[in-house]
């Protein structure tokens, strides 16, 4: 864990220490994902979020395409009336 002073400047503007653009993969003009809870702030990359995404995802997506899904159903449920 790394923990450094950092300064606010007048702008709000914060300055990301290099060693941790660097170990976080962080580019110039690349994109974060900021969240503020609980008074703490936590900084992601945006790629980060959308594999984090992707791996929830995984865990409730159907080998079946949903628009098939979605057919089986409402051909089921056409079978019942």
């Amino acid at each position: 864990m790394l923990a450094q002073k950092i300064h606010v400047d007048s702008s709000g503007r914060l300055l990301v220490p290099a060693k941790v653009r660097s170990a976080m993969g962080i580019k110039h003009g690349g994109d974060l994902m900021f969240r503020f809870k609980n008074n703490k702030i936590t900084i992601d990359t945006l790629d980060k979020e959308i594999d984090d995404l992707h791996r929830i995802w995984a865990k409730y997506k159907s080998d079946v395409p949903l628009m098939e899904d979605l057919k089986q159903m409402r051909e089921e449920d056409a079978s019942k009336e």
